[in-house]
This record gives structure tokens, C-alpha cells and sequence, in this order.
């Protein structure tokens, strides 16, 4: 059984690569003349994400309780996860004008 004290750790070490995977899979998606605004659309959402994940985890502790401090982020993790199981039409961006197809 893993202690408190270190499952910190290990969802640290777990999701600390996510950056890096993240934007060498958008790399491989946009042409190069797309990766600078890419890149950067990227980093902001992550930011903005940063700044509301903890306000609405508080939020959801003072109305549940600290069972469901999780909740959201597993919400959110299924409905990714879901949407990306589901065939549909993969939106690719051309390399001619920088708009979607």
C-alpha cells in the first residue's frame, strides 16, 4: 500500500512528462509555420488550466467533502478519453493558409 507522503511523488513523476508528450504530439500534427502559435496556445491553456484546476477542486471539497477532490479531474479525464475513443472526423490543419479542414 503507497503511504500518503508519496502519492504526491508518484502523480508528480506520473504526470510530469505530460508537457513534453503533449507538444511532441502537437509537433507532429502542425505544420512547422503553425508550431510557434501551437506551442503557445498550449502553454496558455495549460497556465489558465493551472490557475482554475485548484479553485474548482476547492469548490468541490466544500460542497462533497474531500472524497470527491478527484471528481473533476476524472469528469474531465473520461470525457477526453471517451471522445477520443469515438470515430470521427480528425480535424488536421493544411499547410498552405494555417486554416482547418
Amino acid at each position: 500500500m503507497i503511504s500518503k507522503t508519496h502519492s504526491p511523488a508518484l502523480t508528480g513523476a506520473a504526470l510530469g512528462p505530460i508537457f513534453a508528450i503533449a507538444l511532441a504530439i502537437m509537433g507532429r500534427q502542425l505544420p512547422a509555420t503553425c508550431l510557434p502559435a501551437g506551442s503557445g496556445l498550449f502553454t496558455s491553456a495549460l497556465c489558465l488550466g493551472s490557475m482554475i484546476a485548484p479553485f474548482l477542486a476547492a469548490i468541490i471539497v466544500d460542497f462533497w467533502g474531500s472524497k470527491h477532490l478527484f471528481t473533476l479531474g476524472s469528469v474531465l479525464f473520461a470525457s477526453v478519453l471517451v471522445r477520443l475513443l469515438l470515430p470521427g472526423r480528425v480535424h488536421r490543419v493544411s499547410n498552405d493558409s494555417g486554416t482547418s479542414q
